[in-house]
């Protein structure tokens, strides 16, 4: 029952955009009540139903999608449920977690994300692990993540989480995006999507990070790998 009932909410939130209520914005009462409904969703989510975390996970994106995000002061505490599903959950609560993870990144505004994304310890180890699952629905999703998480935390060349790109900590973050992008672009029989999520992985962090002391050196034969897949017509 709270599973249909969190789906009908979820269901409900994708449109509130659009209705009105005795002259109230719909999308200003959702935002009144978010205290309430994160409430009610962390209890849940510690709960042992499958089912019922998938259906939280789905209310969360519609209320992310219907407020534009909105959970900026829950978001340490919602990324820590969300490192938990990727670790307890079925391969299908993992896809839901990670679909999750790249609504909170994409749709919040880089300063929110990027200290709960940075300062966990295991979240982005998590996503590397992702990356090497072996369903390709997850890898694929990861891979999404991964390049998000990428613009989140350069979004320009003068806004940046890390003081200085050459930092011992910049490096170790994208030398970690790079191995785990990398061992999917160099691979060849893997999934279409794969394939197509690496290169566009990639790109996105040669693009936002193609100055960083760690990623300089790769870039020639980073290169030279691209030009193979302009070759394909798979990939081209």
């Amino acid at each position: 029952q709270a599973t249909g009932r969190l789906a009908t909410t979820a269901a409900t939130s994708t449109s509130i955009s659009s209705d009105k209520s005795s002259g109230e914005d719909l999308r200003t009462l959702l935002a009144r009540k978010v205290g309430r409904i994160m409430a009610a969703c962390f209890a849940l989510l510690a709960g042992p139903s499958v089912k019922t975390k998938s259906a939280v996970l789905l209310l969360l994106r519609a209320v992310i999608a219907t407020l534009h995000g909105g959970l900026e002061r829950y978001l340490v505490k919602l990324l820590a449920q969300v490192d938990r599903c990727l670790v307890d959950g079925s391969q299908a609560l993992k896809l839901d977690a990670l679909l999750l993870l790249r609504d909170c990144v994409e749709l919040h505004p880089p300063a929110s994300v990027q200290g709960p994304l940075l300062t966990s310890s295991r979240l982005l180890p998590r996503l590397v692990g992702a990356v090497r699952d072996d369903w390709y629905k997850v890898i694929a999703e990861a891979l999404r993540v991964l390049a998000a998480v990428v613009g989140a935390v350069r979004p320009s060349p003068d806004s940046c989480y890390f003081a200085d790109i050459a930092s011992g900590d910049c490096q170790a973050f994208v030398s970690c995006v790079y191995d785990a992008i990398y061992s999917r672009l160099d691979a060849l029989d893997i999934d279409r999507e794969i394939k197509d999520c690496a290169i566009s992985g990639v790109g996105k962090l040669v693009s936002h990070f193609g100055d960083c002391p760690a990623l300089t050196p790769q870039l020639p034969g980073l290169f030279a790998l691209l030009q193979r897949r302009l070759e394909n017509e798979t990939t081209r």
